[in-house]
């Protein structure tokens, strides 16, 4: 919440949400995932989703060009774009496997090395979000390293942050 009043206090439009990312330190120092602080000495926050509730209780999504342009305004970052348009557009396959050769493709491409945000760590994982009407759906893939160092937090008892309610 305290990160949510710095980037967001007397900004938002009424009844607009915005979902993101919190990662590398709390405001004492801690990193708000284990060893996955980012080289940041404080949090810092990149946007995935913003949505309006209308009058009638209705949840509706910003796409996502327009949640970039209101990022732009808000002076706030996103997260980083790796790809955007149709996926027939960016891999072709005549395999009827097409997801388990996307699903491969993707983990050789991107995963299991250094983080785009942060060299010293293994990238988290990547998100493929559809554009649907009135919600986007998001496929995460993790990387397999780092589902391994999570784990390894969870069987040491590591307290994560990013985990707790």
């Amino acid at each position: 919440t305290r990160a949510a009043e710095e980037y967001f206090a007397n900004t938002l439009h009424p009844r607009e949400i915005v979902y993101a990312e919190l990662i590398g330190r709390d405001y004492n120092g801690k990193a708000i995932q284990p060893d996955y602080h980012y080289g940041l000495a404080r949090p810092d926050i990149y946007v995935y989703r913003i949505s309006t509730i209308l009058a009638n209780g209705v949840e509706r999504d910003l796409s996502w060009r327009q949640v970039k342009a209101r990022c732009n305004e808000l002076g706030v970052k996103y997260v980083p774009e790796i790809y955007y348009g149709k996926l027939g557009d960016y891999i072709t396959t005549n395999s009827d496997e097409w997801r388990l050769y996307l699903e491969q493709h993707l983990k050789d491409k991107f995963l299991d090395k250094p983080s785009s945000l942060d060299k010293n760590v293994i990238e988290e994982g990547i998100v493929i979000r559809v554009d649907n009407y009135p919600r986007p759906t998001n496929y995460k893939l993790k990387a397999p390293l780092f589902l391994m160092h999570e784990g390894a937090m969870a069987d040491k008892q590591i307290e994560d942050v990013e985990e707790q309610n």
